[in-house]
């Protein structure tokens, strides 16, 4: 049995009665199917089998065994079959204890159990074809303990509502720059954000979790319960299990995040610059990042405009008064640019204005690659394959590539090389800049026959900057999933490997 759909329907009934009364099931026969498996990109959209919109953790084991034991209903109908013919009653025994133990493992090796968040994976792993999603959107609550200055946020949570309720509070966290997705997939795989120059990765603030593990149980952990477990999943993603913490007065599955002061207003906004101006925004980043200004970001990303002409665009951003930010980015203030709505704002915008450049919908794909240093050479022959491919329609190009674009997050690394490589699983604490290929392109049907196409362009760019790069190192939140997992996790890939024996030896979750 490999597909959710073939469970028989008593077994099917008797699961939804083990959920709780928030909780829903939804078949594909069922109302509000095709909205259950929309997706950030639509190549990410797979008909699973069952969609389980959790309300608790408790929900979230009691899926997680139905997965693995639901056969149980079965044996029992099995054994009443065989009550009728028995002959030699050891064999009958033995002949049940047998079924049970390959259907068992039959359902936990081919049934497929995905998580999904925030649903903005483009390679299609909060996604199944056939299988079971637990969908956390449900788990939405923020709690902010200004005291304690720790934020509590539901496993469906996006990053917009931690942004929000914590701004409330005069605190903040490391979040994403777009700030619609989740919070689970960016967490578990490492987390860059505007704050990473002064507090490192999303994984460094994270203090405590819960995991539902592949057989059910529920568990607290953080630095002294189960270290192993919570040293795995910062930077693995959700490879060891469904990552969910439940408060009892709250009722609901949360992260528990360090916050750090914040103060009303920081420096940010949006510059766009003619693309002229590249090689001298380049070396301004560069200037940037290298000079560790601890407080300050940098996003450049190459893209086109509005009007379909390419631009060059500068998200800068600074935890400070007006006056130091202008001298900090100086090199950038004094070149010509035709936008700007840099101004002080609320630090709770910054993630929210970069969320124009992704929308929902059209086909999707990250590639990832990461640099020493910003070259402007580099840049401009990126730029110039990205203008070639993304240009007008002509005869044989890729409708809707308009919509792509190449962004760098330039920011210090000093508080993210501060750790050990070995202190999480995330390994690459290094000067190392992360650069995304964010290739999108739309098809009318949905059709995969452009996606080889938009592939090899996306690669052909990756290896443009790779020449600067480190090629055996992926950072986990943009891989398309063609790469092996030892380049998404590094030299901490071994003990990986040896911890995934010990909590999912058969590959409930995702394999490593």
């Amino acid at each position: 049995m490999n597909n959710a759909n073939d469970i028989p329907t008593a077994a099917l009934e008797a699961f939804k009665e083990s959920l709780s009364p928030q909780a829903k099931v939804i078949t594909r026969a069922d109302p509000g199917y095709q909205e259950s498996i929309v997706r950030w990109a639509d190549n990410a959209i797979k008909p699973a089998g069952l969609v389980v919109q959790v309300a608790s953790a408790q929900d979230v084991s009691e899926t997680v065994r139905f997965l693995t034991w639901f056969p149980v209903q079965l044996f029992i109908s099995y054994l009443s079959i065989e009550r009728e013919n028995v002959g030699d009653v050891y064999s009958s025994s033995h002949t049940i204890l047998n079924f049970t133990f390959q259907i068992k493992f039959a359902v936990a090796r081919h049934i497929p159990l995905v998580v999904k968040c925030g649903g903005h994976s483009t390679n299609g792993h909060s996604s199944t074809n056939g299988g079971i999603v637990i969908d956390l959107h449900q788990l939405r609550d923020v709690a902010v303990d200004a005291e304690r200055k720790l934020i509590v946020s539901g496993g469906g949570a996006l990053w917009r509502d931690v942004d929000v309720a914590a701004a409330e509070k005069g605190l903040a966290t490391v979040g994403g720059t777009v700030n619609h997705t989740g919070v689970g997939g960016l967490t578990l795989g490492g987390g860059y954000g505007f704050l990473s120059g002064q507090h490192g990765l999303t994984i460094d603030n994270l203090v405590e979790a819960e995991i539902v593990l592949a057989d059910g149980s529920i568990h607290t952990i953080d630095e002294n319960r189960m270290p192993d477990l919570f040293w795995a999943i910062r930077g693995a993603g959700n490879k060891f299990g469904c990552v969910t913490k439940v408060r009892l007065l709250a009722g609901r599955a949360v992260f528990t995040y360090k916050a750090h002061d914040i103060p009303d207003k920081v420096w940010g906004g949006m510059l766009v610059y003619p693309p002229n101006q590249l090689n001298a925004l380049v070396e301004a980043s560069e200037e940037l990042v290298q000079k560790g200004h601890s407080k300050s970001a940098c996003l450049l990303a190459i893209a086109r405009g509005p009007d379909g002409n390419p631009v060059i665009i500068i998200v800068p951003f600074y935890q400070g008064p007006e006056s130091e930010a202008q001298a900090v980015f100086s090199g950038f203030l004094s070149l010509p640019y035709v936008v700007s709505t840099v101004q002080m704002r609320p630090y709770s915008d910054m993630n929210g204005l970069s969320n124009d450049a992704a929308p929902f919908g059209g086909r999707k794909m990250f590639t990832d690659a990461n640099i020493h240093h910003m070259r402007p050479a580099t840049f401009r022959e990126a730029f110039n394959s990205f203008v070639q491919f993304t240009g007008p329609a002509t005869e044989g190009s890729v409708p809707g590539t308009s919509k792509s674009s190449i962004f760098v997050l330039a920011v210090p690394t000093a508080a993210i090389e501060a750790r050990p490589k070995d202190s999480t699983a995330f390994a690459f604490r290094d000067p190392l800049i992360d650069v995304t290929i964010m290739s999108t392109w739309e098809d009318p049907k949905n059709d995969p026959k452009d996606d080889a196409k938009v592939s090899e362009w996306a690669r052909s760019l990756q290896k443009i900057f790779l020449k600067d790069g480190n090629p055996n190192r992926m950072y986990y939140n943009h891989s398309d999933g063609s790469e092996d997992s030892v380049k998404e996790v590094g030299s901490n890939y071994e003990r990986l490997r040896e911890l995934k024996a010990k909590y999912d030896p058969h590959d409930v979750f995702r394999s490593l």
